[in-house]
């Protein structure tokens, strides 16, 4: 018997059937860096490179409102209500005050979705997307 005695690597299945909801999600994922690579993306969600590019024609339904972009700035790390302007211009070259972002933070922490934290840090109570 010859031949293969070494390490067999386990790699997780791609998975045949997503949700549009699930599909969006991870065009999200996506559009916001949360992963380093498009690769890391594709191992966390079982689907490969080929079909994400397949995916990217339904990126047109994404819509992207300032509780989106709030939310997706906690996602990514950014805490602070200035880190949270600062990334959002960069990724979306849009420059909210800082009274909108407040605003937003208020309005979703009386939903439950982040809550305020020390230094005034935000925290994401709620997964998203």
């Amino acid at each position: 018997m010859g031949g293969g005695g070494g390490i067999v690597a386990l790699t997780s299945m791609p998975r045949e059937q997503f949700t549009e909801e699930e599909i969006l999600r991870i065009l999200r994922l996506r559009a916001i860096g949360k992963y380093p690579t498009v690769r890391a993306l594709c191992a966390e969600h079982g689907i490969s490179p080929a079909r994400l590019r397949g995916w990217r024609q339904l990126e047109e339904r994404l819509t992207w409102e300032l509780e989106d972009w709030v939310r997706s700035a906690l996602v990514v790390g950014a805490a602070t209500v200035e880190d949270m302007i600062s990334w959002i211009d960069w990724r979306n070259h849009m420059l909210y005050t800082r009274e909108e972002v407040e605003t937003e933070l208020r309005s979703l922490a009386a939903r439950g979705a982040v809550c305020a934290e020390a230094g005034g840090r935000w925290r994401l109570v709620e997964p998203w997307p």
